[in-house]
């Protein structure tokens, strides 16, 4: 039957989840599997199919995942499994403040760096925003905030050129400000600063003892491999 025979996603007999720490992603992931598995989907439909049963918030998370992207299905799976752990301590607004804190003290170098901050941060923040715990604004701000205050007042620059009539009091799409990195990290001043920093790499301390943003996040997480995303 393939993908037509999925039932509507506000059925009863449909799979649902919604990130709360009362739900079980890897439960709904094996319900979802089975049932795709007996309509037949390919891989490539299980990965476009699945937003369909969660809400509108996590459909624009997942959709910027790498697995998505791509349309493999096992490393999408892997991913989500990463992002959504049983143990929820792991995601607390002190991790995300931490997190934000590190990471502002490290500067960017180059695409590589912005697609692991970008990782971490959603790593982080994600699964806090998926159960309310943060808000929209919350969740936004503190992506832009977790730049380096130099690489800040570039983004800012390039951000207030493109939203024109962006209320002032209002965060930045995580596209937008991830646009604009892109924009500064390949500009020839900063490559001109990378020149010169290049004997001196700044990897930046703070007052929790974790030496860069990516040692908090694998301490948080345990070693737990992280997911990638198509930046």
């Amino acid at each position: 039957m393939g993908v037509a025979g999925m039932p509507p996603a506000r059925s009863s007999r449909a799979p649902h989840f919604a990130g709360t720490n009362s739900e079980s992603l890897s439960d709904f992931l094996r319900e979802y599997e089975n049932l795709a598995d007996s309509l037949g989907l390919s891989e490539e439909e299980k990965v476009d199919t699945i937003l369909c049963y969660v809400p509108r918030a996590l459909q624009s998370l997942w959709s910027e995942l790498r697995g998505y992207l791509v349309k493999d299905w096992d490393e999408l799976r892997d991913t989500l499994e990463a992002l959504y752990p049983d143990i929820t301590i792991r995601h607390t607004r002190q991790n995300l403040e931490t997190f934000q804190e590190l990471s502002a003290k490290c500067r960017l170098h180059n695409e590589g760096d912005l697609l692991n901050y970008h990782r971490n941060f959603l790593t982080i923040a994600s699964p806090l925003f998926s159960n309310h715990e943060i808000t929209l604004k919350d969740f936004l701000s503190s992506f832009l905030n977790g730049f380096h205050r130099s690489h800040q007042r570039r983004i800012r620059q390039r951000l207030e050129m493109v939203y024109l009539h962006q209320p002032p009091h209002d965060p930045y799409p995580i596209e937008g400000v991830l646009e604009a990195a892109r924009h500064y990290l390949n500009s020839d001043s900063h490559q001109q600063r990378e020149w010169k920093r290049a004997k001196n790499k700044d990897r930046g301390h703070s007052r929790h003892h974790h030496a860069t943003p990516n040692d908090f996040v694998q301490q948080v997480f345990n070693g737990r491999r992280l997911p990638r995303l198509g930046v």
